[in-house]
């Protein structure tokens, strides 16, 4: 009787071990997931800066050929009247 209740008794904490055991392996799992949700994150952040870099340069750009293309027009317009 008490042998049966040693084997039971080992039996379930063995049991719990291995609970314990995938849990853990849950929580590992979900600090990948988080560790992926950072990295996410992260590269959300750097694409929105390359992206509004590239819309900065982008519109530097279109100013730069505006002024440009002004200049030429008033040259222009200053040798017409020259």
């Amino acid at each position: 009787m008490s042998l049966s209740g040693i084997a039971a008794a080992g039996s379930t904490v063995a049991y719990g071990l291995g609970s314990m055991g995938s849990g853990v392996v849950k929580i590992a799992s979900g600090v990948g997931d988080i560790s992926a949700g950072a990295l996410q994150v992260a590269t959300g952040v750097v694409s929105g800066i390359e992206e509004s870099g590239d819309a900065l340069y982008g519109g530097f750009s279109a100013t730069g050929e505006a002024l440009a293309s002004g200049l030429q027009l008033v040259g222009g317009i200053i040798d017409a009247v020259a």
